[in-house]
Order: C-alpha cells, then sequence, then structure tokens
C-alpha cells in the first residue's frame, strides 16, 4: 500500500482466523513477511494455508475459554471496515457471522469477489472447491458490499444469487473495481521478434487456462518447420493440472523446446516478461485475467479469448484475439504474429501506448465504495 493510500487510512490490520486458537487475531511478524515477499523470502506454492506445528501448539495454548462473541479479533480494537480480498474458505465461512453481527463495530464489511468459476464451470474446478463455492457465494450476501473484479464476475453472482431466488432486500451492492498491477513498465519502442522468439504463458496449470491447446497448437507449428521456443510459469494445480504437467514433461522427454519454470518469484517472472517476443494466454474463461494486463504492461502482444473478463481486459488493443480456446485457432493466431512482421509491430505499439491501472488506483476505489456504503446506512 502506497503512501497516498495510507494517508486515508490511519491503520491496516492484516487478520486470519485461527482453527487452533479458535478466534480472529492479527498476524504474527512471520506471517506478516508472506504479504511482502522478497528474494531472501518467499512463501510457499501452495494456495491452502499450511499452519506449522509451533502456530499450533501457540494457538491451542492461547485458546480463550470463554464464549464465543467475546473471541471477535481478538485483541484488536473495533474496526472502520473489514476487507476480504480473496476466495473464503469453508473453515472461515463458518465464521463468517461472527463478523458480520459484531456489535463491537459498526464498520463496513465487503468482500473482492473474483470469479464464480467452481459454480460455472465445475469440470475445470477441484472437486472440494466445486462442493463448497455455492455456500461461499451464499454467505457474501450477508456482507455490506461486493467489489466484483470484471464485469463478468459482476453478472455470474447475481446469476447465482438469481439461481438461488434470494430476495432483492438480501442482496448487497455489487460495485466493479478491476484489479490494478504493479509491474514496471516494458519496453517504450517496439522491436522486431527475436530469431529465436521467446513465447511466454504465465498461468497456473490447470484444466482452466488451457495449456493443452497452447501445447496442441505449438507442437503443430513445430511440425510445420516454425522455430521458437515456449515458457511456461505457474505452479501445478495437483487436480486439475495433472494432464498438462505430463503433456509438458512428454514435450520435454521428446526434446521439444518446452521449459516449465513453476512457480517462481516476482523479479523472475518479470525477466520472463522482459525476454519474451510475445505471450500466449489461451484460457477458457477468467475471472479477470491478470497476466495479460501484466504482458500489456511489458509493451508485449498477447494472443489471447473472448472468454469470460478476457473481453473487458483486451479494451485497448496488444491483442490478437482468436476466435476459439482450440488448439488449431491458437496456432493460427501464434502463426499470424510470427509471419506478419507489421502486425506484430502495431500490437507493439498499441500494447505499449495503453494506460494502466495501479493498486492505488483499485486502493482509492475500494474506499470510494466502503465510504459510499457508510453513507447509505
Amino acid at each position: 500500500m502506497t503512501l497516498s493510500i495510507q494517508k486515508q487510512i490511519r491503520t491496516v490490520s492484516p487478520v486470519t482466523y485461527d482453527p487452533f486458537q479458535d478466534a480472529w487475531r492479527t498476524l504474527n511478524k512471520k506471517e506478516s513477511q508472506c504479504l511482502f515477499p522478497n528474494e531472501t523470502f518467499r512463501p510457499g506454492s501452495r494456495r491452502r494455508p499450511r499452519w506449522t506445528t509451533r502456530q499450533r501448539l501457540i494457538g491451542v495454548s492461547q485458546r480463550p475459554f470463554r464464549s464465543p462473541r467475546t473471541r471477535f479479533l481478538k485483541g484488536m480494537n473495533a474496526f472502520d471496515f473489514v476487507i476480504f480480498p480473496e476466495i473464503i474458505s469453508q473453515e472461515v465461512s463458518s465464521q463468517f457471522q461472527e463478523i458480520v453481527s459484531s456489535k463491537e463495530s459498526p464498520g463496513i464489511r465487503i468482500a473482492v469477489f473474483h470469479d464464480a468459476i467452481a459454480w460455472k464451470f465445475p469440470e475445470w474446478s477441484a472437486r472440494k472447491t466445486v462442493k463448497r463455492y455455492p455456500e461461499y457465494m451464499r454467505s457474501l450476501s450477508k456482507l455490506d458490499g461486493i467489489a466484483a473484479v470484471s464485469e463478468a464476475s459482476q453478472r455470474d453472482l447475481i446469476a447465482f444469487w438469481n439461481t438461488i431466488a434470494l430476495p432483492d432486500e438480501s442482496r448487497p451492492p455489487v460495485r466493479v473495481v478491476y484489479l490494478g498491477s504493479e509491474i514496471t513498465q516494458g519496453a517504450s519502442e517496439p522491436k522486431p521478434l527475436s530469431k529465436i522468439p521467446v513465447i511466454l504463458c504465465v498461468a497456473t496449470l490447470e484444466a482452466r487456462k488451457n495449456h493443452l491447446g497452447l501445447l496442441s497448437a505449438a507442437a503443430h507449428l513445430w511440425h510445420q518447420g516454425y522455430d521458437f521456443k515456449l515458457e511456461l510459469i505457474g505452479a501445478q494445480n495437483r487436480e486439475t493440472g495433472l494432464e498438462a504437467a505430463s503433456a509438458v514433461r512428454r514435450f520435454q522427454e521428446s526434446g521439444l523446446p518446452v521449459q516449465w519454470h513453476g512457480a517462481t518469484s516476482d523479479s523472475e517472472v518479470e525477466a520472463a516478461y522482459e525476454r519474451a517476443d510475445f505471450v500466449a494466454y489461451p484460457s477458457f474463461y477468467e475471472g479477470f485475467g491478470l497476466p495479460v494486463i501484466e504482458a500489456l504492461r511489458w509493451g508485449k502482444p498477447v494472443v489471447t479469448t473472448e472468454c469470460g473478463s478476457l473481453r473487458e481486459v483486451v479494451q485497448g488493443g496488444g491483442c490478437h484475439l482468436i476466435e476459439n480456446p482450440s488448439g488449431g485457432a491458437i496456432a493460427a493466431g501464434i502463426r499470424r504474429l510470427l509471419d506478419d512482421s507489421e502486425y506484430f509491430a502495431h500490437l507493439q505499439k498499441e500494447a505499449i501506448g495503453r494506460k494502466h491501472r495501479s493498486w492505488d488506483d483499485h486502493s482509492v476505489e475500494i474506499l470510494d465504495f466502503i465510504e459510499e456504503l457508510r453513507s447509505s446506512r
């Protein structure tokens, strides 16, 4: 959070629900480090939190022997607002009512809503996530407001509420607040394709990101005699990414020029964007599509779809849109950029000339939304 935002907020206190202490509490010093990774400290790539033995023992030893109503935000003063910036786990969701009905503070309670993919496309999501997601989306209606990261996500959340016949009077306002980015601005001038172009894809290896389609497209082009390298960055989803990970390994064993870096640091991601000629992001569906914004900020053209929120993200140029996320369509898009130097330069100029939102912009809109909710009470 930058200085301009800090001027508007007196104190920001990251909190967590500690299941071993059975209380909401502020983060300790080591836990807080996870919010500010650097070259000497980087949290693990696991999407779910992993409680260490030490955290478990400390939590149990400090568990208060009193009623649940007095365990609310242990050690904290009354708050002006609370923001849930990510998907709320089933465990945390069960403690939701404690925040919603707390009498300790009349503060505003909002959540950032990223996508409804686990509900809308269960075939692309982990089984446990699919099972709990409807209750998570239902629980959002208990808050004062929802900041959806795109119009697509806003529509999907409202569609879910329509499906369960949630009364209008039980629905909080849902405002679209697009995400920002902080990756360093890249090239200021277009440059020609490298002698051996590098195509980059930054995305978790999971079914929805369509790595299989991308690999199929690359194999087709290599078979036709095109010479380029394919770089992949992203951790593997252990449940839905098995097939893609196996395909990558087969390609590598066959000697094809595919590199998979797995989970990497921010500086390594930036280095990958810098050496890439362009980016491929053929996702089946997105709630926002931050890697597309990151690539464009580096002045890199993007071959992508218009699925989900990507229709909104591509507005402003720099992207080659493919008709569908099939291997053949992806190959045609990549071939266009490899063959047509004028078109490639045109997309570069569009990417370089785009205006981008910062995380400051995102934060200011969140604060404005909170103030509107407060004023309407």
